[in-house]
């Protein structure tokens, strides 16, 4: 959280005081009720505001030791040597790079970054065509506003698109192998995904078919085709690949929040994403004696992006009723895709997104893993256990109230059911 820039510093410094101050208070009760108890059973007393003092001072230390544990990390051991800083030698290569949450990096890749290259990868050649003509349109721009800044022109991003699935691994392999005029990618963003949500008992085989082929499938598959190429790296016939070199590779996976708070609707989804972050958790330990490779998995949340919205066709009406709207707060992508590049320059295992609570969630319901706040999380742990309770009462509640089964009075199957639109129509 601490390279957040512009816009994200105010909003994270407001939802930082917004959890300090009730766990300052948390903490100092619990600590004063602590003291009460030992005092009574022992002969030495304490009067009330001696109590009352020191469990201010324990709780204070307790959340400022969990606020300065990254600075003094830092501090003691610099920045972490495998980030980066500059885009401008770098070939980017991102699937489902044609909309959404993709389609942002890229853009942010071009104009802020100047990425030497970006290549989208997508299934439609008529949506990576839209997205490369308004990429090229940002470059044009560029050009025209800087006409003095010379090195910035001469810099200006390449874009490729490449229409393929990402469930075949033959056809990632090809659009990622290095050719005589294009360089093999430095970074690959995993961003393609698909969401159906339903009821379980409307889902239809095909559908969790699907989502696993491209939510998870398709992340194995470009982690194949990419890492494949590492130096070092051995191909399935057993040779070493030609594609090979000392540059160093980043691998990026886009999970979801969902893989840490699944609820009703998402069974052939949450699973998908629960097992990229499995998968991701393998990877970054096979990969950490590599000198050249980093791994990246991000959780995000519901974003304004085109597949958000073609999910309400089928969504259950329990999926936007089982939180408060207070807290169905739909984040930019462009905001999201902002946090993946900074996370890949600081070299971040878990990349964190603009919701702050969503990424103590993901973390905390999450095995293990490189923390970036250790002390930080210990300290919050005792109040994500009461948050984690009140998910699970907010989830159930929710359920009975609509009751889609029937066992409440609701009438049975379809007593209180929005049925997908399939299922009506049958």
């Amino acid at each position: 959280m601490l390279f957040h820039r512009g816009k994200l510093v105010s909003e994270t410094v407001e939802k930082f005081w917004f959890l300090f101050l009730p766990l300052f208070f948390i903490y100092t009760y619990g600590v004063y009720f602590l003291l009460d108890f030992f005092n009574l059973a022992s002969s030495t007393s304490l009067s009330t505001t001696s109590a009352s003092t020191i469990a201010i001072y324990v709780s204070l230390a307790l959340l400022l030791s969990a606020i300065s544990y990254p600075v003094l990390l830092y501090l003691f051991f610099g920045p972490r040597s495998r980030g980066f800083k500059h885009w401008g030698q770098k070939h980017v290569f991102i699937t489902g790079g044609s909309e959404g949450t993709g389609f942002e990096l890229a853009k942010l890749l071009v104009q802020k970054r100047q990425a030497k290259i970006v290549t989208l990868f997508s299934r439609s050649q008529t949506k990576l065509d839209a997205a490369k003509k308004q990429l090229e349109e940002i470059v044009e721009k560029q050009k025209k506003t800087t006409t003095r800044n010379t090195s910035l022109i001469q810099g200006s991003t390449s874009i490729r698109t490449i229409a393929g699935d990402t469930t075949s691994l033959d056809s990632l392999r090809k659009a990622v192998e290095e050719d005589s005029t294009t360089p093999a990618p430095d970074v690959l963003i995993a961003a393609a995904g698909m969401a159906i949500p339903k009821y379980f008992e409307d889902a239809s085989p095909e559908d969790f078919e699907r989502q696993m082929r491209v939510n998870y499938l398709g992340v194995v598959n470009s982690a194949k085709a990419f890492l494949e190429h590492m130096p070092g790296a051995v191909t399935e016939a057993g040779k070493g690949s030609d594609y090979a070199d000392e540059r160093h590779k980043n691998f990026v996976a886009v999970s979801s929040l969902a893989a840490a708070v699944p609820f009703i609707g998402y069974a052939s989804y949450a699973p998908t994403k629960a097992a990229v972050r499995t998968f991701c958790d393998v990877l970054r330990n096979e990969f950490v004696d590599s000198k050249t490779t980093s791994i990246h998995i991000c959780f995000p949340p519901d974003m304004d992006t085109p597949g958000f919205h073609e999910e309400q066709k089928t969504k259950p009406i329990e999926c936007k009723k089982v939180f408060p709207e207070c807290f169905n707060e739909l984040f930019q992508p462009g905001d999201v895709a902002e946090m993946i590049l900074a996370g890949i320059e600081h070299d971040r295992y878990h990349i964190f997104s603009p919701d702050l609570v969503g990424n103590f969630l993901a973390s905390r319901g999450w095995g293990p893993h490189p923390r970036q706040f250790v002390f930080l999380e210990f300290v919050l742990s005792p109040l994500f256990v009461l948050i984690h309770e009140a998910i699970v009462f907010l989830m159930d509640r929710c359920v009975v109230k609509y009751d889609h089964h029937g066992a409440w009075g609701g009438g049975g199957a379809g007593g209180n059911r929005e049925r997908s639109p399939e299922k009506k129509r049958a």
